[in-house]
């Protein structure tokens, strides 16, 4: 018997292990398979601890979490439903209309030391003129059509693969040009909307 296969992970902590394995594998969209490959623990294996007949060893479970950005102290301590997620379906994004423009933000449970929006004008949008009360990085990226900022005394029209970056503190202004809406993408570091 090897040391791997002495200590074992038993009783009342074997529920907990099938059910956070599992969910802590799903929120990184992870198939067995895919978790067997990156960790070396058999596809076999890793269904019957998920299924609760296995009862995995220590060295198993070091194994399984180095697929993971996850210590074996985070995988106790915890709690599955407060596991990050790692992936969002664009239905699962907050949406915010406000005038001619739509934002649609990641969600709450995401990390709070930035915003990540995918953003869309309408033609003719303009949001005035703005500033941020707390001092924040603001990055852009206009994916599709014609987008004037102004940031401070700097004046540019943005086009698409055009990329702004500022401090959120000084006053700026984002108008779309032309007839065609605007798409593109932000992140605001620290989260600040």
């Amino acid at each position: 018997m090897t040391r791997d296969t002495e200590q074992q992970i038993g009783g009342e902590e074997l529920d907990r292990v099938d059910q956070r394995l599992r969910l802590i594998r799903e929120k990184f969209g992870y198939s067995q398979r895919k978790l067997a490959k990156l960790s070396g623990v058999s596809n076999a294996a890793i269904s019957m601890i998920e299924k609760g007949t296995l009862n995995p060893s220590v060295g198993t479970m070091v194994k399984l979490l180095r697929a993971f950005p996850v210590s074996m102290a985070e995988f106790w301590q915890t709690e599955p439903s407060s596991m990050k997620k790692v992936f969002f379906r664009f239905e699962e994004l907050r949406k915010i209309t406000n005038n001619r423009v739509q934002f649609w933000q990641i969600a709450a449970d995401s990390d709070p030391s930035f915003l990540f929006q995918y953003e869309c004008y309408e033609a003719g949008a303009d949001t005035g003129l703005s500033q941020m009360e707390e001092e924040c990085e603001m990055v852009g990226i206009v994916i599709e059509g014609n987008l004037r900022v102004q940031v401070g005394d700097h004046d540019q029209i943005m086009r698409a693969g055009d990329v702004y970056k500022f401090d959120g503190r000084i006053p700026h202004r984002f108008r779309v040009r032309g007839k065609k809406p605007v798409t593109m993408v932000s992140c605001t570091s620290p989260a600040v909307f």
